[in-house]
């Protein structure tokens, strides 16, 4: 939000960087960032879990477990990382977009929880929120997890990327 106040926005664009390539280039920072950070925290955590907290019942912690594990937790922190992206390109306000994101990443789960509840409704339409699939997937369903990752990360993408960029299109950048 800082780059519209800041009119970083408004001098690549008269530099000749279109609007598609800088949006594209802040979500690829946005999933670079939360892949690299996803990794440090698995590799801590099994680190931690090595030193402190090792069983005998490590069946479930194989390289074909643990690859669809990263992959799905992988693809559902870029489609929440799409979702604060494109916060931001909407409301070009730091502030009011941190705030969302945190409703968003811990009452929204509980939320969608609740509602699914009182309608007594027995579909898991919370599946397909970002913020609520990052906790879900264990280790040993990650496998079939995967199809369902792909579709909330490419659904995100396309939806919230496609909404941003005719959003961000029309908007001047000044």
């Amino acid at each position: 939000a800082n780059d519209f106040k800041q009119r970083t926005v408004k001098h690549y664009m008269e530099r000749g960087i279109s609007r598609w390539k800088y949006y594209f280039s802040k979500l690829v920072v946005g999933w670079t960032v939360a892949a690299v950070l996803l990794l440090v925290a698995f590799a801590t955590g099994m680190v931690c879990y090595k030193l402190f907290f090792e069983t005998n019942d490590v069946s479930y912690m194989t390289l074909g477990n643990m690859l669809p594990y990263i992959l799905c937790e992988m693809l559902c922190h870029m489609a929440v990382a799409t979702f604060v992206i494109s916060m931001v390109f909407f409301i070009r306000n730091s502030t009011v977009c941190m705030i969302i994101n945190f409703v968003c990443f811990f009452f929204g789960y509980f939320a969608l929880n609740r509602v699914r509840d009182l309608l007594n409704i027995d579909y898991d339409f919370t599946a397909f929120w970002a913020f609520s699939s990052v906790q879900g997937i264990g280790i040993e369903r990650a496998a079939q997890r995967m199809p369902l990752a792909i579709l909330i990360f490419f659904g995100y993408l396309i939806i919230l990327g496609g909404l941003t960029m005719l959003h961000f299109r029309k908007r001047d950048v000044a």
